[in-house]
């Protein structure tokens, strides 16, 4: 009886692994969510879109900062990387006033007395 339970055990662990398998198989056969065409732009419409010429686009491509994908010799770039990119670029212009406290006084000049007048 006791080499019955015995064989049993490697049998019931490999039905186990199995199940395990299968259950990670499943997870890992989920395609990736696809970008609908029309969320690509090509080389031409980034330039008119951003207001750049082709060697900014072709240098933005090299840095790595634009990633894009290229199908029969044209580049076609990802909107929500085009938008990702705008929001690292942008930079708030607007100074902020600094405090009254913080304003160092002019210095004042001195009065020129009797110079020669320029020529």
């Amino acid at each position: 009886m006791e080499k019955k339970y015995l064989s049993m055990q490697p049998l019931q662990s490999l039905q186990g692994l199995q199940n395990v398998q299968s259950v990670q198989s499943t997870q890992a056969v989920q395609a990736p969510t696809l970008t609908p065409l029309d969320q690509w732009h090509d080389n031409y419409e980034v330039m008119e879109m951003f207001h750049i010429s082709q060697r900014t686009l072709q240098t933005l491509r090299s840095n790595g900062k634009l990633p894009f994908a290229k199908m029969g010799g044209r580049c076609y770039y990802k909107e929500s990387d085009l938008q990702r990119l705008m929001e690292e670029s942008y930079r708030d212009s607007r100074v902020k006033p600094m405090p009254k406290d913080k304003v160092m006084p002019k210095a004042e000049q001195p009065a020129k007395e009797g110079g020669t007048p320029c020529q």
